[in-house]
């Protein structure tokens, strides 16, 4: 019940839209993420600069760049049950002809379990000569991504806000608090094997797929995560700020770093364009 009531005012948004299902009119858009697809078999560390100035693991993907809190990384390891951060929406750079993009989510598993996440975020897109296109979605991983029919524009404060409700079913949010609108659905496991087990909870900038290949990774800029917060389901709360937290950057297939992601402050994290 404290959980719920948490949520009470993400989810009593001035104004709820209607959703709209990713259509095939523009097939280049549609969005899928994915579990973190590693570059190495484990870890790398590096030092990292935070308030409490600890040594942070760090690793490397080839689809995920950003923050994880895992479960086992906790004193006593409770059911992580929420996630939230507020960005910023960034301006891309593109300097390509073909269609490029980036995600940027919140998100309940898919590092440790990587048969379930439960997400929102929103795709960055844009091509040479275009300015950037923003669409705001939800996501129960294996399915893919239903958008919502909520407006965004460049410098926008967006709120992104994930918790379950039972191990099968949960709740998205978005919420534009520069247009005072925002969007709500309640998603379910697509099928029994996709099921929720709170081991992790993510704040992430991804190269998802879309036609069954990861998409032309995009020049998002930055992207920071600020009050970013993470709830267990005994409704304990916890930030990125302790010495649990794993960074994780972006390899490409050659091995170059394109996005890397750094803890700023008690509740922070940056991820930026290499």
């Amino acid at each position: 019940m404290a959980l719920l009531c948490f949520f009470a005012t993400a989810q009593a948004a001035p104004t709820q839209r209607l959703l709209k299902r990713s259509g095939s009119d523009n097939p280049s858009l549609l969005h899928r993420s994915s579990p973190i697809m590693p570059a190495f078999a484990g870890p790398r560390t590096k030092y990292l600069s935070t308030t409490s100035a600890e040594k942070n693991r760090t690793y490397y993907s080839h689809n995920w760049a950003g923050a994880v809190l895992p479960k086992s990384a906790l004193s006593f390891a409770p059911t992580l049950a929420s996630v939230a951060a507020t960005i910023t929406v960034p301006i891309p750079t593109s300097s390509a002809t073909n269609v490029q993009g980036a995600s940027a989510w919140v998100g309940i598993d898919g590092f440790v379990n990587t048969a379930a996440i439960l997400q929102t975020g929103i795709d960055i897109v844009a091509f040479e000569g275009e300015d950037g296109s923003y669409k705001p979605w939800y996501q129960w991983y294996p399915d893919t991504a239903i958008y919502f029919d909520l407006e965004i524009e460049a410098g926008d404060v967006l709120v992104m806000t994930v918790y379950s409700t039972t191990k099968s079913t949960g709740v998205a949010i978005i919420q534009n608090n520069s247009t005072g609108e925002s969007a709500t659905a309640t998603v379910s496991a697509p099928h029994p094997g996709a099921t929720l087990t709170g081991q992790s909870v993510e704040w992430i900038v991804e190269d998802y797929e879309s036609g069954g290949s990861r998409v032309s990774f995009l020049d998002f800029g930055t992207v920071n995560f600020t009050g970013t917060e993470a709830r267990g389901r005994g409704n304990q709360t916890f930030g990125v700020g302790g010495n649990g937290v794993v960074i994780v950057d972006m390899l490409m297939d050659n091995s170059s770093i394109v996005a890397e992601a750094s803890v700023v402050g008690p509740s922070g994290v940056m991820v930026k364009y290499i």
